[in-house]
C-alpha cells in the first residue's frame, strides 16, 4: 500500500485591498522570463526588475512577477529543515512506500506600490481579482508603469511593492505510522518588500543662468544693458517680450527681468535678474579729481559682486602704470577708500554706509570708473 502525503503552504490576502491606479494600458506576463516555480521567498521577480529614461519623457515599462508554486520534500529529506522546523528529525524511512510532500502557495495580495518617481501611474493584469493572486490557476502577475516623468527629475528610484501573506501549513493524506516529534508550524503572516529600480536622467545637463555682458547691473537711466541666457536651449521667453538668447535692454526704471527657456524635450527652466535704474540726481561724475582723462573705458574695469554687501574684487583688464591708485568715491565726489595699485585683481573691504558709490582706477593717464552699488 503506498502512502502519499502533502503539505499545503496557503499564502493568504491581507485585509487590505487596493485598487490599481488604471491609467496604463494592460500589462503582459512575460512567461518565458519566469521558472515554472520559485524557491526561497514566495514572491519573486522575473527578469530584470530596473528600468531607465529621462526626465520629461513618455515612460512605460513591464514587470512580471512570480508567486512561489511549490517544491517537492521526498522521503529521506530533511523535511522539517524545509519547512523551515527546528527540528532536526528526518522523514523516517520505515514505511512501507515512498511518498513526496510539496509546499504550496495559494495565493498572494499586493499591497501597495510606494517610492514611484513623479509621474508614473501603475496597473496591474487583468487575470487578477483586484490585486489578488491565486497561484494554482494564475501563479504569475504582471505591473505596467506608465507616464510621462517628471521634469526636473534625476538620479536613481526605488519604487518598493509590497505583498502581505498569511502563511499557514496543512498536512494531509498522512500514513498510519506516526512522525514522532512532528508538528506543524502556527500561521503567521508575512510580509514581502520588493524593490524595483528606475534610474532617472535629466533632461538636460544645462543650469539656467542670466547674466549681463557688462560688470555690473547698475545702470544710467537710459543707458543699454546687454543680458545673455545661458546658450543651448531650444527656445527662450523674457518677461520684455523677446525671444532671444540675447537681449538689449534700456528701462527707464528698477526692473527684475526673467528669462523661460525650454530645452529640446519640454522641460523650463526660469531664472531672473534685477537691473538697477539710477536716477538722474544720483549720478555720479566720472572725473571729480580735475585729473583729464585720456583713455575712458569701463569695460576694462570690473567690480564684482555688484550689489555688494561691502567686500568686492575690483578687477583690472589694463596695465598698471607707476603709481597707479585705486579710490572710491561716495555720491556726493566724496573719497571715502584710496590705497595705491599693484595687482591687477584686489579684494575691498568698505565699511560705508548702504548707497551708490564710484569705483575708480588712476594709471597713467587713464582713468578708468565703475558704479558700485553697497547694499
Amino acid at each position: 500500500m503506498d502512502f502519499i502525503s502533502k503539505v499545503l503552504l496557503v499564502i493568504g490576502i491581507s485585509a487590505t485591498s487596493l485598487l490599481a491606479q488604471a491609467q496604463c494600458p494592460s500589462c503582459i506576463v512575460q512567461d518565458s522570463l519566469c521558472p515554472l516555480s520559485g524557491t526561497g521567498t514566495d514572491v519573486l521577480l522575473c527578469g530584470p526588475s530596473t528600468f531607465a529614461d529621462t526626465a520629461g519623457t513618455p515612460f512605460e515599462g513591464n514587470l512580471t512577477f512570480l508567486f512561489n508554486t511549490g517544491f517537492v520534500i521526498r522521503q529521506g529529506d530533511d523535511l522539517f529543515a524545509a519547512l523551515g522546523v527546528a527540528f532536526p528529525i528526518p522523514i523516517p524511512g520505515g514505511f512501507p512506500a515512498p511518498f513526496d510532500i510539496t509546499v504550496f502557495v495559494e495565493r498572494g495580495t499586493l499591497n501597495s506600490i510606494t517610492g514611484l518617481p513623479a509621474g508614473l501611474s501603475w496597473e496591474t493584469d487583468s487575470s487578477a481579482n483586484g490585486n489578488n493572486y491565486v497561484p494554482f490557476a494564475v501563479n504569475k502577475g504582471c505591473l505596467k508603469f506608465c507616464g510621462t516623468l517628471e521634469c526636473g527629475q534625476s538620479g536613481t528610484f526605488t519604487a518598493v511593492m509590497n505583498f502581505t501573506t498569511l502563511s499557514r501549513q496543512n498536512l494531509s493524506g498522512l500514513p498510519t505510522l506516526p512522525i514522532p516529534g512532528f508538528a506543524l508550524p502556527d500561521s503567521s503572516l508575512n510580509d514581502y518588500d520588493v524593490p524595483v529600480t528606475f534610474t532617472i536622467d535629466p533632461s538636460t545637463n544645462l543650469i539656467l543662468n542670466v547674466s549681463t555682458a557688462g560688470p555690473s547691473t547698475v545702470i544710467d537711466s537710459g543707458e543699454i544693458i546687454t543680458l545673455n541666457a545661458t546658450p543651448g536651449f531650444d527656445s527662450y521667453i523674457w518677461s520684455s517680450g523677446e525671444t532671444s538668447e540675447t537681449v538689449n535692454l534700456s528701462p527707464t526704471d528698477t526692473t527684475v527681468y526673467t528669462v523661460t527657456a525650454t530645452d529640446l524635450v519640454g522641460c523650463t527652466q526660469t531664472d531672473s535678474i534685477e537691473v538697477q535704474v539710477l536716477a538722474v540726481e544720483d549720478s555720479i561724475p566720472n572725473d571729480t579729481t580735475g585729473i583729464a582723462s585720456v583713455s575712458y573705458n569701463s569695460q576694462l574695469l570690473s567690480v564684482y559682486p555688484n550689489p555688494s554687501k561691502g567686500t568686492f574684487t575690483v578687477n583690472v583688464a589694463a596695465p598698471l602704470a607707476d603709481g597707479a591708485v585705486i579710490e572710491v568715491l561716495d555720491i556726493t565726489g566724496k573719497r571715502v577708500y584710496s590705497e595705491s595699485l599693484y595687482s591687477l585683481n584686489n579684494t575691498i573691504t568698505l565699511d560705508a554706509e548702504k548707497g551708490l558709490y564710484l569705483v575708480k582706477v588712476i594709471t597713467g593717464s587713464k582713468i578708468l570708473t565703475q558704479k558700485l552699488l553697497i547694499h
